[in-house]
This record gives C-alpha cells, sequence and structure tokens, in this order.
C-alpha cells in the first residue's frame, strides 16, 4: 500500500512499515523500536527520513530525550557512558510520571519536535521547503514552535502569582529568569507584593524600550513616541521607589540576583544599626545575623581578645544563600557570587584588625571573664547601643 497525502490515520499506519528500522548518523548505526508510531506522531513517510529526523530532533535536548524513550531510538553499540534510561523502551504514562509532566506539557514538547521537523524541506520525499509546518499527519494540531514557553518557566511564575502572556519566547525567558532571580524575596511575606509590582513594572520597561527602538512602530520625534518615553520614564521611577522599599523591607535585598558584595557587610551594617539604635529594629542586619547577634559576636575579653564576627563567613553565607535553591548553581561560574577561602580568610582578618584597632583607640576594656563581680562581666547590650 503506497502513502498518499490525505490518508486517515488507519490507512496511514497500512502505508507504514514495520515498526523496528536501522538506520544511520554519522557512520553511526541506530535503531528505532517503533518507526510505526514515530511516524504517525511527526509525519515521516519512509525510513529513508530517520537520519534527517534525528538530525534535526537531536538539536532539541529535552524534546529529543522523550522521542528517544517513547520510540526507542537508540545507537546499535551504546558508548560506555551512555544513560541506560535511554536505551529502553518507554509508556507515556511511566514517562510522565517519571517527569512529573502533564500530557498536555508532554504534547507541547512532541509539537515543537515535529515543528522544527517540518520547517525542513526535503525535496526527495515531497517534504515542502518553503519555511512552513509540513507535518504530514493529518489530523495532528498545529505545532508551536517558537512562541512555545517552557512549562518549568511556566510552573515558576505560576508559583509566584505570575499569569501573561509574552510576545517572544526570549522575552518570556529573560522574565522567568529575572523571577527566579527574586526568588528569595517573593517568598517573604511582606515583600511579596511590592516584589512582584517591580517585577512587573521592569517588564514594561523591556517591552517600552523594544518599541522606542522600533521605528517602524514608533518613528523617534513624534507625539507618539514622546509620550511611549514620558511613560518609560515614569515607570523608571516607579521602580526604583519600589526597590527602595524593598531594601527598607529586606536590607539584604541588595544582593538579589547573586549579586553579593562587601557592601552587605559593611555600608548595610552601617545602616541597620542606625535603623536599631533608633526604632530597636532585630530585622537581618547582614542577611545572616540579627543587630544583637552581631554585637555579641564582635565581644572582646580577656581570654578571646579578638571579636568572633567573621566578615568573609558572612559572605560566603549569602553567596551560597543564593544559589541554595538553583541546581545550576556554580560558584566558580562567570557573573555568579564567589570569594576563594583565602580571600574569604582576609575578610575574616581585615574586619577583626579594624574593630580591634578601633576599641584600642576608644581605650575599650576588654572584661576578664574569670573574675568576680562587675569586672568580669560584659556590657549589657542596651548599654552599648546607649
Amino acid at each position: 500500500m503506497k502513502y498518499e497525502k490525505g490518508m486517515k490515520q488507519p490507512e496511514l499506519a497500512a502505508a507504514i512499515p514495520n515498526a523496528l528500522q536501522e538506520y544511520s548518523v554519522n557512520g553511526e548505526a541506530w535503531r528505532c523500536h517503533r518507526f510505526d508510531l514515530l511516524a504517525l506522531e511527526f509525519g515521516l513517510t519512509s525510513p529513508k527520513e530517520l537520519e534527517l529526523f534525528h538530525e534535526i530532533a537531536i538539536r532539541r535536548a529535552r524534546g529529543w530525550m522523550m522521542v528517544r524513550r517513547l520510540f526507542g531510538l537508540a545507537p546499535m553499540v551504546p558508548p560506555a557512558n551512555a544513560e541506560l534510561d535511554d536505551l529502553r523502551l518507554w509508556e507515556r504514562g511511566e514517562l510522565l510520571s517519571a517527569l512529573g509532566l502533564t500530557k498536555g506539557q508532554l504534547q507541547e514538547e512532541l509539537d515543537a519536535v515535529r515543528g522544527a521537523f517540518g520547517r525542513h524541506g526535503d525535496t526527495e520525499t515531497g517534504r515542502r521547503g518553503d519555511g512552513e509546518t509540513g507535518s504530514l499527519r493529518p489530523d495532528a494540531p498545529a505545532p508551536r514552535h517558537a512562541d512555545t514557553f517552557h512549562f518549568a518557566q511556566e510552573d515558576l511564575l505560576a508559583r509566584h502569582g505570575f499569569s501573561m502572556r509574552f510576545s517572544t519566547r526570549e522575552e518570556g525567558a529573560w522574565f522567568a529568569q529575572r523571577v527566579k532571580d527574586y526568588e528569595l524575596i517573593l517568598k517573604e511575606k511582606f515583600a511579596t507584593v511590592l516584589a512582584r509590582n517591580a517585577l512587573m513594572t521592569e517588564l514594561r520597561i523591556r517591552q517600552l524600550d523594544d518599541l522606542l527602538n522600533d521605528a517602524e512602530k514608533c518613528k523617534p520625534g513624534l507625539t507618539e513616541w514622546k509620550n511611549v518615553l514620558k511613560l518609560r520614564s515614569d515607570l523608571d521611577r516607579s521602580y526604583q521607589d519600589a526597590l527602595t522599599q524593598l531594601k527598607v523591607i529586606c536590607p539584604w535585598a541588595g544582593a538579589v540576583a547573586g549579586k553579593h558584595s562587601f557592601q552587605g557587610v559593611l555600608s548595610d551594617v552601617t545602616q541597620a544599626i542606625q535603623e536599631f539604635a533608633g526604632k530597636g529594629d532585630t530585622r537581618l542586619v547582614d542577611g545572616i545575623f540579627t543587630m544583637t547577634e552581631i554585637l555579641v559576636e564582635c565581644r572582646r575579653s580577656t581570654q578571646m581578645p579578638e571579636p568572633r564576627y567573621r566578615a568573609g563567613l558572612v559572605v560566603f553565607l549569602n553567596a551560597a544563600k543564593a544559589g541554595l535553591w538553583d541546581p545550576n548553581w556554580n560558584p566558580g561560574r562567570a557573573g555568579q557570587a564567589y570569594m576563594t577561602p583565602g580571600q574569604l580568610k582576609k575578610l575574616d582578618g581585615a574586619w577583626k584588625a579594624a574593630l580591634v584597632a578601633a576599641g584600642d583607640e576608644e581605650g575599650e576594656a576588654a572584661p576578664d571573664l574569670e573574675v568576680e563581680g562587675a569586672a568580669g562581666e560584659y556590657p549589657l547590650i542596651e548599654e552599648v547601643k546607649a
């Protein structure tokens, strides 16, 4: 039975060769255990198309993994580092359970692979080469490719109450990354709404920038362009105000997106000391300790002449906290906070030396804790504050 365009599924299934098919990619022998189902899903009409399908599908790592497991694509001679899960057949229900997906999410991944395959012309098999989808499965849903938004990103946005459509896939991926950067702040009970508003404002600013840079949609100098520019300026002020308020609620918010620095240990500590002295504020000062804890750690005595507060430890813990929920976090990767153990040790030493020098200059008396009475006691925290 010969394949003809417009066949119904039962006729199409009868026209497709047997399930098990062998093919070659770059001289390497491969096998497809379920070619009949693969052909129905992606519109292949001949085993000769397997090589082209392989070369296109492998470019989408996640989709390729699902295709391999569902339809049994595997090398005839597996390499030593091959994943065992990629060498056996999976049922759809089993794959959905293992990956934590819904049927719709799995179908989106397969549709994206189908769309990528359909866009590539193959004159030998009559496949369209004009850039259209060209799926040969008559009743297949129209594949979504460029505007498909990865379900993991959708879950992230939904978890924090964001629900919107993006003009491009790149815009959606950018916004999802910004939400991930703000995730620690979004989890703070009193900062959630403010953080969400700041992120939405940042998205609008990005969209307005794209509009201002598009001379066809918004010509520079015209009234519309000036109005957009004014709106962009207003949003920027609103955004800066939101960041200022976030810094008050979350003093460590300046370290968002992993941009931790020694500022969070010095200037932020100074500001927090002012807040504590004026209002008795006991929130985290440096992202790790409260004011009272820092004051206790900075005490000195005859038995321990150096303070116990470690600035290097604080920087290290803040950096680690930023990557706590990121499975791909790598402190050595460019753009992520990272200081070597030697640099952290220098921070510890610099802080202790500065505090000891300042205390000695003021004539600070270090109590002897082995002496009975007031001479052997630390000053009360309230006395230190005053």
